[in-house]
């Protein structure tokens, strides 16, 4: 098992080993908060990139918004930066094993070394419904056209729904139509 070290460099040089539970941990520990999610796994591939498994309870209403809101951050969080993971579902053959209530997971792994799992943790942490554990901020995705949103039998306004829609105006402004030169930051401020 090869052990990830950590180095820390400053006034002068220190350097200290961290166990493979130390390094996930920050990932483990914001995953197990999301709403459907089981069964976490970690480790490292045989070239050295990190990976993390888990389970999505398929039957939870909230899961097809948790697998969009990991898809959107780990597959695709910005049209210019897109983070070195992958996010997919992974599963044993079906023909020999069974139907995805039983054996469908879940994997995102790394793409860069540079990359560690606690940056994961906080790159989730930032473009999740926060808090994560609040089924009304998840709530906002089962029903997207309106930001007044039916859950459990009564309305609520999701805040995470209206900061999603300022980053993702923010993304197009700062890196859409910059690109393409149609549009700048200044013809933003007198518009």
């Amino acid at each position: 098992m090869k052990i990830p070290i950590a180095l820390t460099t400053g006034p002068g040089f220190s350097m200290s080993v961290m166990s493979e539970e130390e390094l996930f941990e920050p990932l483990k520990s914001y995953l197990t908060k999301v709403p459907t999610i089981s069964d976490i796994s970690c480790g490292f591939s045989g070239d050295g990139y990190w990976w993390v498994k888990f389970t999505i309870d398929i039957e939870h209403p909230l899961a097809w918004s948790v697998v969009q809101g990991l898809g959107h951050v780990l597959n695709y969080v910005s049209l210019e930066e897109r983070l070195p993971t992958v996010f997919m579902p992974v599963s044993p053959s079906p023909y020999m094993n069974g139907g995805p209530g039983d054996f469908l997971s879940w994997a995102s792994e790394s793409k860069s070394k540079d990359f560690k799992p606690e940056k994961c943790a906080e790159w989730l942490e930032g473009r999740l419904p926060q808090p994560v554990t609040d089924i009304e901020q998840w709530a906002f995705l089962m029903n997207s056209d309106t930001s007044e949103r039916r859950f459990g039998g009564h309305q609520a306004v999701s805040d995470f729904a209206v900061l999603s829609r300022m980053r993702i105006a923010a993304d197009i402004i700062r890196y859409g139509f910059a690109m393409n030169g149609e549009f700048s930051h200044n013809d933003a401020e007198h518009s």
